[in-house]
């Protein structure tokens, strides 16, 4: 199976059926996703400890499916022409700023 991010549906099917008692094995046998994505959403369910005889509320499956797919974000970088050596820092360096003229005033 290709990269899919699962929908909420989908996790709370994984989960309803991991509660049902079946392994990541049996619900990727049944097509729902794949036995390596069936055991990080119950391993994510477990880490939050969720039981199998938990009920499933609809902000227990977000916890769990926030787990697996939240993702770091990545690092603010500086502006491009704020570098250094570049030549568009060379040549807003040397040329002086009139707002005023740029301005749009109805």
């Amino acid at each position: 199976m290709s990269f899919r991010e699962l929908t909420m549906i989908d996790v709370k099917e994984v989960l309803r059926r991991w509660a049902a008692g079946q392994s990541a094995r049996q619900i990727a046998r049944d097509g729902v996703v794949s036995r390596r994505t069936a055991s990080r959403y119950i391993e994510a369910a477990t880490s939050l400890g969720l039981m199998p005889s938990d009920e499933l509320s609809d902000e227990r499956v977000r916890g769990v499916a926030q787990g697996v797919q939240a993702r770091p974000l990545p690092p603010v970088s500086d502006p491009w022409w704020l570098h250094e050596g570049g030549e568009w820092h060379a040549v807003l360096l040397s040329q002086p700023t009139d707002f005023a003229r740029w301005s749009w005033t109805p």
